[in-house]
């Protein structure tokens, strides 16, 4: 009530104006004109995957990660060598938020991979400490990259290994 006053429109009408216009089908969405009916949701983020866009790759990443399909892992995955480094940021931490042994698989591979930029693998080893499991072999693998000649690299392991290491004691503790 206090919020509609504070906009100066009827409680009921609130709602009307913070909904703004309607819908239109022929309107740009993310980059996506619909003909007629929206595409399913997951074709929809499939779409998103193959933008030519780098905001929009990003959003379908970030999309595809909560959405809890079976290939998000392998379609994350692919996403690390976008040519764009928000959209290979935002696919590793999905992947360190799924957790699962093969999305960690895919982070270890990367933040592995010398032919990377050091920007890109230093957004992979980031990601790595803020992944919801710390296997042992992450572990191993960010103590060698903690000594590694790349003084990015080795910062950011040292960082990624000591919010791993912060988690595992404050949970702990609970």
């Amino acid at each position: 009530m206090a919020v509609a006053h504070a906009h100066g429109v009827a409680p009921g009408l609130l709602l009307k104006r913070l909904a703004g216009p309607p819908f239109h089908t022929n309107e740009p969405v993310l980059g996506h004109t619909f003909s007629s009916a929206p595409p399913a949701f997951e074709d929809w983020v499939d779409e998103l995957l193959q933008s030519p866009h780098a905001p929009e790759r990003a959003r379908g990443v970030t999309l595809l990660a909560s959405m809890g399909r079976e290939d998000a892992a392998r379609l994350l995955a692919s996403a690390l060598s976008d040519p764009d480094v928000d959209v290979l940021y935002s696919a590793a931490s999905a992947l360190a938020a799924i957790g699962s042994r093969a999305a960690v698989d895919c982070l270890l591979r990367a933040s592995q991979d010398a032919s990377l930029a050091t920007a890109r693998r230093v957004a992979v080893v980031l990601a790595l400490g803020s992944a919801r499991v710390a296997w042992p072999r992450m572990l191993r693998q960010l103590e060698r990259l903690a000594s590694h000649e790349d003084p990015w690299i080795m910062a950011t392991a040292e960082e990624s290994l000591a919010l791993l290491k912060h988690a595992a004691v404050r949970n702990r503790r609970r």
